[in-house]
Parts: C-alpha cells; structure tokens; sequence
C-alpha cells in the first residue's frame, strides 16, 4: 500500500534512475500523487533525471547524451520528454545567447509548468529583470505566466512580478493597480524590498 511516509523516506534516499524504487515511483506516478504532494513527487523524478542528463552534459559527451534521453523517453515518453526540456533549459542558462534561453525558459514554463504557481513566478521574475530586449511575444507569455501564478495562488511577490512586466509591457496604469495590491498583501518588512513599493512611490 503506497502512503506519504514512503515518499519521503524514498526521496531521502533514492539517487538514482537505476535503483529500481525509482523506477516503481516513475511507473507509479499517478498512484503517488494521489497519497502525496504532486509538487514532491515531481520534484523527486525532475531531480534525479536532470541531474543525469546535465552530468553526461559536462562531459561533452554526444552519443552518452542521446542514449540517456532516449532511455528516459522509453521509461515514461511524457516525463522523458519534459526532463529533457529542462535539461535544455539549464544548459542554456550559462549561454551567451540569453534570448534563446529565454524563449525555451517560457516555453517550458508554460507547457509543463502551468498549474505551478511557485515555478510560474520565478520563471516570470527572470523575463522581469532581463536586460536584453523582450519580442512583443514572449513578453505576452511572460504576462500569462505571471497572471497564471497569481490566478493559482495570489500573494505579494508574484503580484509583484506581475506588476513589474504590466509596466515593461508599458501597460502602466494596469501596473499600478497590481502594485498596490502586492505592496497591500506584503508584511511591512517585505515592502520596501518590492519593486512595486519604488514603483508607486516614484509614481
């Protein structure tokens, strides 16, 4: 019988996709989340293949890389396929070529992190604050990231994000109202530390 004693028993002591309790937990998914966190249990799966993939990675090394995504596809095709998308991601993060990381950052935001309000809001935060140049398209997947964030579990900081890419969409007035409800919801030790305190106060 599957409970959530022995998830996290297993996510404290399973490292890798060959120990076969990971691969129980992998067919057993569905079966977990329903006793678990989802969050945890992916956080757990996402771990362990990332850090394989990102491994093999650093060492350069062409045909180990595609053998282990083709062997995470086989395991679970739908899971692979998202391992191997933000494995991409991490890969693209040290890049000089910041706007194709960007692009790929939204992208899996949205198709494999949409019902995540946590991921949702970091992942809008780094287009927040990005010096390079936003597309007009990416910044509107930018805005539905934040505004899904704050939809699924509305707080100061991911209205805070929200705010903050309303005005650089240059949608101003919009982002005042969201500001002044993010600084609303803020402690007052966490006020003047936002973006939208300065932003209201300079406006």
């Amino acid at each position: 019988m599957i409970n959530a004693e022995d998830m996290n028993l297993i996510t404290s002591t399973v490292k890798s996709t060959f120990d076969s309790t990971f691969l129980f937990v992998l067919k057993n998914k569905e079966k977990f989340y329903a006793v678990s966190d989802k969050v945890q249990v992916d956080k757990f799966i996402n771990k362990i293949m990332v850090g394989e993939l990102m491994n093999i990675a650093r060492k350069r090394d062409q045909d180990a890389l595609a053998a282990k995504k083709k062997e995470f596809i086989s395991l679970d095709k739908e899971v692979g396929a998202r391992i191997i998308a933000f494995t991409e991601m991490n890969l693209l993060y040290r890049s000089s070529d910041r706007v194709k990381f960007y692009q790929t950052l939204a992208n899996c935001a949205i198709k494999y992190d949409f019902d995540n309000s946590g991921s949702l809001n970091k992942y809008a935060w780094m287009l927040a604050e990005a010096k390079e140049e936003i597309s007009k398209d990416l910044m509107d997947e930018a805005l539905k990231m934040a505004k899904r964030s704050v939809e699924l579990n509305a707080n100061f900081a991911n209205i805070n994000t929200y705010a903050c890419l309303l005005n650089k969409a240059g949608l101003k007035e919009e982002a005042k109202v969201q500001a002044k409800k993010s600084i609303e919801l803020a402690l007052e030790e966490q006020k003047k530390g936002l973006w939208s305190f300065a932003f209201v106060a300079g406006n």
